[in-house]
């Protein structure tokens, strides 16, 4: 399991969990997963990305081994526009390679 931030940078590395757990399961042996829930990471504050928009809130994008959460994206291969979907494939796929 990993974390890399918007620059590719690995911020966080969990490795040698079970190839049996799922990767859910692996996340919520985490001291991230439980910093995360605790909300102790540091996380930026919400912001605006323009003058006109509201404030959103910093995300991790994720696959779809991971329960929906509000600080999660993955995406939906039936509700989502094409466009949309490959922003998030693509991001996780960076990561993964």
């Amino acid at each position: 399991m990993a974390i890399a931030n918007a620059n590719y940078q690995f911020i966080y590395v969990d490795i040698g969990t079970n190839e049996r757990i799922s990767d859910g399961g692996v996340l919520q042996e985490t001291k991230f997963f439980q910093r995360l829930n605790t909300k102790s990471l540091n996380l930026p504050s919400p912001r605006r990305v323009s003058e006109h928009s509201e404030e959103l809130p910093s995300v991790f994008v994720s696959d779809e081994a991971f329960a929906l959460r509000t600080d999660f994206i993955k995406p939906y291969p039936q509700r989502q526009s094409q466009s949309s979907k490959s922003r998030v494939c693509r991001a996780r796929k960076i990561l993964e390679n």
